[in-house]
């Protein structure tokens, strides 16, 4: 039990120092399958400290801002999305080589998008 736990703290230890942030602005650059592209809404996102997110969103061929809340738990791939208008969005979310890699599913296909970090 007790390697476990070290473990564990080992790995949140880790995670800390490499940045498990989200806080910043992001671009998707990829959507996996393709087809499914013009389902995955955003074109950027900027995450604030304060737990509220910013994100142009295209939608019908016209590029929105929408603007809510956001929960991120880095540890379980977690990543809820609460606009101030709309239902909740859950995304299986993870960290990985400085990108965000985001996933949901839509229809019976399970949809990756990868998002860039924006120098600022």
């Amino acid at each position: 039990m007790g390697k476990t736990i070290r473990i564990a703290v080992s790995v949140a230890c880790l995670m800390a120092v490499a940045g498990c942030s989200v806080t910043g602005t992001w671009r998707t650059t990829s959507v996996v399958p393709e087809d499914y592209a013009q389902k995955f809404d955003f074109q950027a996102i900027t995450f604030g400290d304060d737990d509220l997110y910013t994100a142009s969103v295209r939608r019908d061929d016209q590029v929105t801002t929408t603007t809510g809340t956001y929960d991120w738990e880095p540890l379980f791939g977690k990543l809820e999305l609460s606009p101030e208008q709309g239902n909740a969005q859950k995304y299986s979310a993870y960290l990985s080589f400085g990108k965000l890699v985001v996933k949901r599913q839509y229809d019976d296909e399970t949809v990756k998008a990868t998002l860039e970090r924006v120098a600022e």
